[in-house]
């Protein structure tokens, strides 16, 4: 994708995303730093930033089926890991508890996906990190990513696992998909 048509989708998932009234009422977002195709993510951590809501960013724990949430307050001192992707470093950033992230209602979560379909199931990179944090999750979870990468029925491809969770919203650069 060219350059200035990929910062033109960014810019309009973002804008669809801003717009809905989960994330004008969420105190808390989970996100993730995208790396390569994916969708960049940076412009709702800064706007999330600006509007006073609690960053949170996932580090994957290693030799562990799961994530840590950490708060973050700007990009610096986050380290790449060894998935390719920038997360929090350990003793830089603090550890928002396991238990507070599961009883959080007014929180949003933007989730990665390699593709989604209209029910809102994704296909992930095969950690199941995040259909674990689905599952005990209690905000409102979001997918992002582009109109192109969005199918009708993964399960049909059978793609899909019976511990598959699906995301609440979908929003692509074309709109909110479901």
């Amino acid at each position: 994708m060219p350059a200035a048509e990929r910062c033109e989708r960014d810019a309009h998932i973002a804008e669809h995303v801003r717009s809905l009234s989960c994330w004008r009422d969420a105190q808390v977002l989970f996100c993730y730093l995208s790396m390569g195709s994916e969708p960049e993510t940076r412009s709702l951590i800064e706007s999330a930033w600006r509007e006073g809501k609690c960053v949170l960013l996932p580090r994957v724990v290693p030799d562990s089926p799961v994530l840590a949430w950490h708060r973050v307050d700007d990009f610096s001192r986050l380290a790449l890991s060894s998935f390719g992707m920038y997360e929090p470093v350990l003793g830089v950033h603090p550890i928002f508890p396991p238990s507070t992230v599961m009883e959080l209602e007014r929180a949003v979560a933007i989730v990665p996906g390699i593709a989604f379909d209209r029910r809102g199931f994704r296909l992930g990179y095969g950690g199941g990190y995040y259909d674990r944090f689905l599952a005990a999750f209690h905000g409102t979870s979001i997918g992002i990513c582009f109109s192109d990468s969005v199918r009708d029925d993964l399960g049909s491809d059978e793609c899909l696992d019976s511990w598959d969770r699906a995301v609440d919203i979908l929003v692509t650069d074309e709109g909110v998909v479901r």
